[in-house]
């Protein structure tokens, strides 16, 4: 994990002051920044697709797995390159590829005050994009 000064252009590694449980590495993951903690989903770790979710306090520079701990609980499938970007109070989530690698067309929203997953993807309408990975959003 590190810093970038953009006013003096330097970079400092914070791996030292980072407590708490830290996400595998990985790539391909969603990212986004809420109310002084940075939201990481998903992504490509080794062998693996994920669908996990750890949060980094700002202020306490600490990882929680904010993962849920029952399969009962709704959230997308494992995804890597998926579009992810916060809109107003949350966090949206479209496509990207599945563990056999491929695309996905589906849409999900994360309320980061609840951590609570919602899928829209029946509820979209209009001209819904095919399935796709790699794709941004803005």
């Amino acid at each position: 994990l590190y810093k970038f000064d953009a006013v003096n252009l330097t970079w400092t590694s914070l791996t030292t002051f980072v407590r708490g449980p830290s996400p595998p590495v990985r790539d391909s993951y969603g990212f986004g920044e809420y109310n002084g903690k940075l939201y990481l989903f998903g992504g490509y770790s080794n062998t693996a697709c994920l669908n996990d979710l750890f949060l980094l306090d700002l202020a306490s520079l600490t990882w929680i797995d904010a993962t849920p701990a029952t399969a009962l609980a709704p959230r997308p499938p494992p995804r890597l390159g998926m579009g992810f970007i916060r809109f107003g109070l949350l966090f949206f989530a479209f496509g990207g590829n599945d563990a056999d690698g491929y695309p996905m067309g589906d849409l999900w929203y994360l309320d980061p005050d609840k951590l609570l997953w919602t899928n829209l993807t029946d509820s979209a309408s209009g001209d819904v994009p095919s399935p796709r990975a790699g794709s941004g959003m803005a």
